[in-house]
């Protein structure tokens, strides 16, 4: 079987809530709705958008960061709003023929290819 499950990583909106170290980040507050749109932000990007939306309440003389001062830094919406998971597969080297789930185990399906190959993937794993 050749699959893998990469759920993206989610924190709470607490820990957006957190301040950041230095005065960039202080005297800060997030409003929860603001926080929770950064919750599923990859951990990669997570630090130069929260420092981006910061800057941008900053330049508003907001006080609080709100959804709207979310939004008005601009982010990719991919970073906002990707999916919940992501299933990555072996890929075949030829066009896919044929795509079946196994009328046994409902989680299990074949691929068969020009690539000389059949493909046996579960969801599961």
């Amino acid at each position: 079987l050749k699959c893998g499950l990469h759920a993206n990583e989610a924190r709470s909106s607490e820990s957006v809530q957190a301040p950041r170290g230095g005065p960039e980040g202080g005297g800060l507050r997030w409003a929860p709705e603001a926080a929770t749109l950064l919750t599923r932000v990859g951990r990669s990007h997570f630090e130069r958008l929260k420092e981006r939306v910061e800057r941008e309440a900053q330049m508003a003389r907001a006080k609080e960061v709100t959804p709207t001062l979310v939004l008005a830094a601009q982010p990719p919406a991919e970073q906002l709003y990707g999916s919940p998971a992501s299933l990555l597969y072996q890929p075949h080297s030829g066009p896919v023929y044929g795509v079946a789930f196994s009328p046994f185990h409902r989680h299990v399906f074949l691929s068969v290819s020009t690539d000389a190959s059949a493909r046996l993937f579960s969801l599961l794993s």
